[in-house]
């Protein structure tokens, strides 16, 4: 069989998506300065100084409610634009990135865990694994991919409901599979946003434990939102986001 230049370059290129699937990625670093951001119309203003995350590191942030958490992590995924100041993620600035730039970073770079578990309920457990790559072409979904989507699921007890409707899950289930789902492409930073607060306090403890045994196999920074301080023994450090953003903390 004759294999034409072109096929050959073809399969480089599918090699090499391949291979770049398989390899780990070092955590990404977080650095901001000089912080400013407020809603158009608002009486809100988050401002912070000066905050450093070494790559790899776990970091929960606490404060009460409406003090600025989520738009914290809004602001650090690219989500949210500041009105001043410099935001870093990984050595990239993600602050002065385009909207199409920031997006194709966050979903190569950036795995979400939410509160509400946001699953996609006319989709199965599998395709809501896969659907950063589904929804977004900057991603190859190869077959590695989806043989990872298969191993997530069985390290998380759900490979034997791949083809189930979401709908049909418990929510124990439904949070493992968005925690599947923010690990299916081996992201450098994890957030998660107060991850627990739906579950009770069997399946919290076992989300938390997945979730440290993910992060121990794909050395990702995870910032993790939460009111929970039975958790913080697990994290490296806790930002007090008032005390942060009155500047008592660098």
């Amino acid at each position: 069989m004759h294999i034409t230049d072109g096929a050959v370059s073809a399969l480089d290129r599918s090699t090499q998506r391949e291979r770049g699937y398989r390899m780990a990625k070092a955590g990404a670093g977080i650095s901001i300065s000089d912080l400013c951001f407020g809603y158009p119309g608002g009486s809100f203003e988050l401002r912070i100084p000066r905050l450093s995350v070494t790559g790899g590191r776990r970091v929960a942030i606490m404060g009460p409610s409406g003090c600025g958490k989520t738009t914290l992590v809004n602001l650090i995924s690219g989500i949210s634009v500041p009105g001043a100041g410099r935001i870093d993620v990984g050595g990239d600035a993600v602050s002065l990135m385009s909207d199409s730039a920031r997006r194709d970073f966050r979903i190569s770079n950036i795995g979400f865990i939410f509160q509400e578990f946001e699953l996609i309920d006319y989709l199965s457990v599998e395709e809501n694994i896969l659907l950063p790559y589904l929804v977004n072409d900057s991603i190859a979904l190869t077959r590695t991919v989806r043989e990872a989507a298969r191993s997530l699921a069985e390290s998380v007890g759900l490979s034997h409901l791949l083809a189930r409707s979401v709908r049909k899950l418990s929510q124990g289930e439904r949070q493992r599979v968005a925690v599947s789902r923010a690990l299916i492409t081996k992201p450098r930073l994890l957030i998660a946003d107060e991850p627990t607060a739906n579950l009770d306090a069997e399946n919290a403890r076992t989300i938390m434990e997945l979730i440290g045994e993910m992060l121990e196999e794909q050395h990702a920074t995870f910032l993790m939102i939460t009111h929970e301080h039975g958790f913080l023994e697990g994290f490296d450090s806790v930002i007090d986001l008032p005390a942060l953003s009155a500047g008592r903390r660098g």
